[in-house]
């Protein structure tokens, strides 16, 4: 999403037309969607991969130390 953020405001350094926000927000929308999709999809298989027991604390506090 950052990245994104950056990409919008190098459109105001390069000079370029503004975008209407409406299709700004709808494009931070689907963004933002994807990356939960993606996430929710392979959190599973991360955990399964690392053999940890899910839904824990452990798992949790494990996983962002990998």
């Amino acid at each position: 999403m950052c990245g994104m953020a950056v990409l919008i405001q190098a459109r105001d350094w390069l000079g370029l037309p503004a975008v209407p926000a409406w299709q700004l927000i709808l494009y931070y929308g689907c963004i933002g969607m994807f990356g939960v999709g993606v996430g929710m999809l392979y959190t599973p298989i991360l955990v399964d991969r690392m053999r940890l027991s899910f839904p824990s604390g452990y798992a949790v506090a494990t996983s962002c130390a990998h």
